[in-house]
């Protein structure tokens, strides 16, 4: 599956029409445009598609220095890298499943992930708590 595809299957179900991935940063968050030509940001960590709007408007977007700092991720990836070694063509680092969850970036807690499975997941995730209240707590039971 491509990551495109993940995107269609996985979060199809907040009505954005996925038609071009146009950037992906080592963290996993993604810039792509629906059918419609609107740019949108994919945060994993977040589990949240923001919509950015056209060129110029991503452009504003990434002058943020917070922006391009999450972006980059510097020190994260440089961890990532150190204990994992380079991702393959497709992939990404990510805190694993659990600590994604948790919003653990401890360096201990990365992963090197495929970005379709990244995005799979967390659109499930998303799909699947998208209606609780805020700070809302839950329990995550873990089959074999």
């Amino acid at each position: 599956m491509t990551p495109l595809e993940a995107f269609r299957g996985a979060w199809g179900w907040t009505g954005i029409s996925f038609a071009e991935i146009r950037a992906v940063s080592p963290m996993g968050h993604v810039v792509f445009a629906d059918a419609e030509g609107c740019l949108h940001y994919f945060d994993p960590g977040l589990l949240a598609i923001e919509p950015l709007g056209n060129e110029e408007a991503t452009r504003e977007h990434f002058a943020s220095e917070e922006t391009r700092l999450i972006w980059d991720a510097t020190a994260l990836t440089d961890a990532a890298r150190e204990r994992l070694g380079d991702c393959s063509e497709g992939s990404v680092y990510s805190p694993n499943p659990l600590a994604l969850l948790e919003g653990n970036y401890d360096g201990e807690e990365l992963c090197i992930m495929p970005l379709a499975e990244l995005i799979s997941l967390t659109g499930e995730i998303a799909r699947q708590t998208k209606d609780l209240p805020p700070g809302s707590r839950f329990r995550i039971k873990i089959v074999d």
